[in-house]
């Protein structure tokens, strides 16, 4: 395991390190003063265990490390109550508590690549000699140490690289998305190589997915820990094909019991110009010659100098400051319903600049398709 040092709280490598990291990298480790942490780490609601479960009243996720995988979920119940009782607690609606969170996850989620919304923070807290089940998760996870000693024991290497779905781990049922990528056997944890870490306040463990771990407190202990969920590849890859399959009505067709074998083999030839097609497919900030786009059916274009763009759902009416090569295009594009691509643009309208139609998106006068239009 690598350890990260520096004056940032993420260590000398920053985000680069955490992006490497949740690409299929190392868990890695930042040691440094809790003051350091950014300023929503040090709110009053978490300077203490005591002060955060008397704030909180979302779900509760509680139960005991050697008890057993299976936590019990209560929508709303007392922190401190199960607290003393000896349990640890996974509090996974911090956000409720502190909104300042909100801000700072956009502002990760957007400094690493990801959508908005894919990212959530989350607080544990457990009494002396308590702590996690070993387990491995999928979902990718920054451990925060806020309060306290623990010790978090990591293995590598990932025990199922790029896991997806679903947390795993000795007594807990697989769901159905784990069998085929645990295809050559589920993993052993008795075969893993653990290496622990002691976990003190400022503390940053970044845990990437499929890696086995498990902790243990030394005292009573606070931690956040921010998970990191963003799509996967593969959902970029089946909501392309889906949305080039929507241009084909074979494929809208309702389906009333089983696909008959003649519908199977009909349809396993449709898939043949879907699949050469992906590769053109373009990505949200990148425009090639087969971007596509299309007017928008509520907008419409009133003449005049400048012209005015007309919101038939809204009901509302925007004056055009336009150059003239844009406004040219709009008068032209105002008249034209069907789909086109960039490349179709250039050799119909004598298109001048991508900037052009950008300019167009931006007014909200042409929808941008998310992939490229299938052409046969």
């Amino acid at each position: 395991m690598s350890e990260s040092l520096g004056h940032d709280w993420l260590g000398e490598a920053g985000v680069a390190a955490l992006i490497e990291s949740f690409q299929g990298g190392e868990p890695f480790l930042v040691q440094g003063a809790r003051e350091r942490l950014p300023a929503w780490l040090n709110h009053s609601s978490l300077l203490s265990i005591e002060g955060l479960c008397a704030r909180y009243q979302g779900r509760i996720l509680y139960g005991r490390r050697d008890g057993g995988p299976k936590s019990v979920l209560v929508d709303r119940g007392s922190a401190a109550d199960l607290l003393a009782e000896g349990e640890a607690l996974y509090l996974p609606d911090l956000s409720e508590v502190i909104t300042e969170s909100v801000d700072w996850l956009r502002n990760l989620e957007s400094m690493v690549g990801i959508p908005a919304g894919t990212a959530r923070a989350t607080a544990w807290v457990a009494p002396a000699g308590e702590g996690t089940a070993l387990h491995l998760d999928a979902e990718d996870v920054l451990s925060i140490q806020l309060v306290g000693r623990k010790c978090f024991e990591v293995a590598e290497p990932a025990a199922l690289p790029y896991a997806s779905g679903y947390q795993f781990g000795p007594g807990i049922p697989a769901a159905a998305d784990l069998y085929p990528q645990a295809a050559a056997g589920f993993p052993d944890p008795e075969r893993a190589d653990f290496t622990p870490v002691d976990l003190e306040p400022g503390s940053v463990l970044v845990v990437p997915r499929g890696h086995w771990h498990r902790t243990r407190c030394h005292t009573a202990s606070l931690s956040v820990s921010i998970i990191c969920a963003p799509p996967l590849l593969l959902d970029w890859a089946l909501g392309a094909l889906r949305h080039r399959a929507l241009q084909d009505p074979r494929w809208r067709r309702p389906l009333y019991g089983a696909p008959t074998p003649l519908q199977q083999a009909s349809l396993a030839q449709g898939w043949a110009p879907l699949l050469a097609g992906l590769a053109d497919a373009c990505a949200d900030e990148t425009w090639t010659e087969f971007t596509t786009l299309q007017w928008l059916p509520t907008k419409r274009l009133a003449s005049g100098d400048p012209p005015r763009l007309r919101d038939l759902y809204e009901g509302t009416e925007q004056t055009l400051a336009l150059e003239p090569p844009v406004a040219a295009l709009l008068t032209r594009l105002a008249h034209y319903p069907a789909a086109f691509t960039v490349a179709e643009a250039r050799e119909r309208w004598q298109l001048q600049a991508v900037a052009h139609l950008e300019a167009l998106v931006a007014i909200g006068a042409l929808y941008r398709w998310p992939v490229a239009i299938v052409r046969n």
